[in-house]
């Protein structure tokens, strides 16, 4: 199932549960029956927008960076590195994957 094709599925199943609810109540369904219905309905909508928010980051582009080693003075005089986000200029440990100021990817191109 591809992240589409769950998305539809949710909102399907959602629209389903409603109807379903709706329609059934009093007749075939106890008052009961009918609010779990519409809760399992609900939390299916809530699913298929928490995908879409997840589909929508994914299709974001996240910038590609590289840590730029920068050299600097301690007291002492005594020279240290740490390393700069070629992003955003932001000073870090350069151990990350990613840059904590901006999020650029430092792995390496694309």
């Amino acid at each position: 199932m591809t992240l589409d094709e769950a998305i539809k599925h949710c909102k399907e199943k959602a629209k389903e549960l409603s109807n379903k609810a709706y329609e059934e109540c009093g007749i075939s369904m106890t008052e009961e029956e009918a609010y779990d219905c519409n809760e399992c309905a609900r939390e299916h909508e809530q699913l298929s927008r928490w995908l879409e928010d997840y589909k929508r980051l994914l299709e974001e582009k996240r910038p590609h960076g590289e840590w730029i080693k920068n050299a600097f003075n301690t007291c002492f005089g005594l020279g240290e590195w740490n390393y700069k986000c070629n992003q955003c200029n932001k000073v870090n440990d350069g151990k990350s994957n990613f840059c904590p100021h901006c999020g650029a990817d430092m792995r390496g191109e694309e």
